[in-house]
């Protein structure tokens, strides 16, 4: 079997959630004109893709591998800045191997993480 692209993932990801009743969508970077002799503004944190309902949201960050610390830091980061639940997405298979330290640090910083196939029920709890 082969591995499944980043894309793949994060298109498998929206489908899942928008089966469970959810609007899925890709955040709007802000538009900043500048002028030629201005520092070319920071790139603002964007999550693969942000579900709302009502009022809630989540910001989701989906990888296609394994996830380490790094990324779990920078899902709640993208959460922060949208002020929304954070929610870190990986394949079935990857998600059995997470490493126990790092599901330690993403229950510290209240990240959750789910599986491609569990994302609506974990959406559901989160916007619910």
């Amino acid at each position: 079997m082969t591995a499944m692209s980043q894309a793949e993932v994060v298109e498998r990801a929206i489908e899942a959630a928008e089966l469970h009743g959810f609007r899925a969508e890709a955040p709007r970077p802000k538009r900043t004109r500048r002028l030629f002799w201005q520092r070319t503004p920071e790139r603002e944190p964007t999550p693969d893709f942000l579900v709302s309902h009502g009022e809630k949201s989540a910001a989701v960050e989906v990888k296609a591998y394994t996830p380490l610390l790094g990324a779990v830091s920078q899902t709640r980061e993208y959460a922060d800045h949208f002020s929304s639940q954070a929610v870190l997405c990986v394949p079935d298979d990857s998600f059995e191997q997470i490493p126990g330290s790092v599901r330690e640090y993403a229950d510290r910083v209240n990240v959750r993480l789910c599986s491609v196939s569990k994302i609506g029920e974990t959406l559901k709890d989160l916007l619910e």
